[in-house]
């Protein structure tokens, strides 16, 4: 069956409370299988596992817009993941219903902005049942069709299930939900059969507490071979990222079809993990390369930073040092990046790099590492006016922690037998 998730935040409104139990019943009824947390979930169970999972598989999603839902902190976050996998594969419906008298005006207002962009499923009305009001959604949602197009989110969680499948004891795969924080009721659920794996493998995409991770890591080592390991810590390094953080560096159409962020962090590694975090590990939808100032004490740092670019940028097309820009193509399906570090420079410097970069090469996304962290875009000078701001959700106390524990991960996978005995299957 497709399932279809159901989004809303009702507990307080007993009028869009109704409105949802309709929704679900009428869909239920055209056949859907209706993912909604306050059915699918026991009396003070843990929710969240359960519901990310649920973001990482379904088809559909309804969101029910009431006044509550636009101030939600958990509905953005809802809306931001589907949105996300939505980027990759536009076959997932995302459909919006404006509930309780909700305008447009009040959507695109709000942090859920992005839903306003979509067709809504009802125009707003007011002073209507909440059987009208959910007979009026359902009756334009549209059909979700079986065939399904590829879902790099869905593929990046059968990857790591994959991987996960070296270990079938209930006894281990539990100790990984003990590692992951897992609360009782999901222990049981990733020791099931056929999903157990991939349910494990949607809750490690959303650890964001690097420590949590490196234990999860630390606890599986030991019962994996060393190939999936190596390729289950490739597929979870970059989980430390928000990803509703990360997906603000994936292209948006703007002018001249380019991305320019300014990633508030302190090392250009965090700029790696942004984008393999955004692309689901998928290099096949990304290039990229990092570029900054190898030694202290440059005569001209801002020409030397360019020289920098200049080199680090061909090399990542397949070109010559000597080939003319006009030659540079780009790989279609392929988003290009430079990860910019420019802490060594001014933010002048930096924009005017940025600037001939983008002279040069009009489809190159950059994600500029500034001098120190930034706010005020009316302090930014030139094209930077025009860049995304991108202030992670987290200090730089945390970064240099996650940044650490990732290198600590890597050098885990790459070096091979430990110390003490190699890699072992007891």
């Amino acid at each position: 069956m497709i399932k279809v998730f159901i989004s809303h935040s009702s507990k307080a409104d007993p009028y869009t409370r109704e409105v949802r139990q309709r929704v679900a019943a009428d869909l239920r009824q055209r056949g859907y299988d209706v993912l909604l947390d306050v059915e699918g979930l026991a009396d003070g169970e843990e929710w969240r596992a359960r519901v990310y999972h649920w973001l990482a598989e379904c088809k559909a999603a309804v969101f029910l817009v009431n006044r509550d839902a636009l101030a939600s902190d958990w509905v953005h976050k809802e809306a931001s993941l589907l949105m996300w996998r939505r980027f990759f594969n536009p076959s997932l419906h995302v459909v919006p219903a404006l509930v309780g008298g909700v305008t447009a005006r009040e959507l695109s207002a709000s942090r859920l902005r992005e839903l306003g962009a979509l067709q809504a499923a009802r125009p707003p009305r007011q002073g209507v049942a909440p059987a009208q009001e959910a007979a009026a959604i359902t009756a334009n949602f549209p059909e979700v069709s079986e065939r399904w197009g590829g879902d790099v989110v869905g593929d990046w969680v059968d990857n790591i299930a994959a991987q996960l499948r070296q270990v079938w004891t209930p006894e281990r795969l539990t100790k990984f939900g003990e590692a992951l924080d897992l609360p009782p009721a999901d222990l049981a659920r990733i020791t099931a059969p056929v999903a157990g794996h991939g349910f494990l493998a949607a809750q490690m995409l959303h650890t964001h507490e690097v420590v949590r991770l490196g234990r999860v890591i630390e606890t599986i080592r030991y019962h994996m071979d060393e190939v999936p390991l190596g390729h289950l810590v490739t597929l979870t390094l970059p989980v430390w990222v928000d990803a509703d953080s990360a997906r603000h560096v994936l292209p948006t159409g703007e002018p001249a079809g380019r991305r320019t962020v300014v990633l508030n962090v302190r090392n250009p590694d965090t700029g790696t993990y942004y984008l393999s975090r955004a692309y689901c590990v998928d290099s096949s939808k990304y290039l990229y390369t990092v570029a900054g100032l190898g030694n202290l004490g440059e005569e001209d740092e801002e020409a030397a930073l360019r020289a920098e670019c200049e080199r680090a940028v061909k090399h990542l097309l397949g070109m010559h040092q000597q080939d003319r820009w006009e030659d540079a193509v780009e790989e279609r399906g392929r988003s290009s990046y430079l990860i910019l570090d420019a802490r060594r420079c001014t933010l002048e410097q930096a924009e005017r790099v940025v600037s001939w970069m983008h002279d040069r090469i009009a489809w190159l996304h950059i994600l500029l590492i500034p001098p120190q962290p930034i706010a005020p875009r009316e302090q930014w000078p030139g094209r930077l006016r025009e860049a995304f701001l991108l202030d992670p959700p987290f200090g730089a106390d945390d970064e240099q922690l996650a940044v650490r524990e990732a290198r600590r991960m890597t050098e885990r996978r790459d070096t091979g037998p430990s110390v003490s005995g190699g890699w072992r299957r007891p």
